[in-house]
């Protein structure tokens, strides 16, 4: 279990990235397996992307008085998010990809370029 001061940390942490990096995809990631997962992360490595599971309260904390505060108002489930920097064309293709073949790791929501797109988007 996190202590305060970790969690704060993590909060201050995403709220920095929120303001330096404002484009990024929350994943979904319920039901799927360990290796699918860890093949999504290598993936994402190799275009210089991370993917951190992260508790869905801190993000809400952290997204308090930005634009993405009401993408967070009804996070539930298991929860990761990968901020993107100029390669987000690549990197949301390559978590198309990986969803067309492990179907329990799906792109939850994103926010590109200053607007909010939904999974068919």
């Amino acid at each position: 279990m996190l202590g305060k001061e970790q969690k704060e940390q993590i909060v201050s942490n995403f709220k920095s990235s929120f303001s330096d990096t404002p484009s990024f995809l929350l994943v979904n990631f319920r039901g799927a397996k360990v290796s699918e997962f860890e093949l999504l992360r290598k993936k994402l490595r190799d275009n210089n992307a991370v993917l951190t599971v992260v508790k869905n309260n801190l993000l809400k904390k952290a997204s308090e008085n930005t634009d993405f505060e009401s993408i967070f108002t009804d996070s539930v489930g298991e929860t990761a998010i990968t901020f993107l920097e100029e390669n987000y064309v690549e990197v949301t293709k390559t978590f198309v990809e990986i969803e067309k073949d492990h179907p329990n790791l799906e792109i939850r929501v994103g926010f590109i370029e200053g607007k909010s797109l939904d999974k068919t988007e």
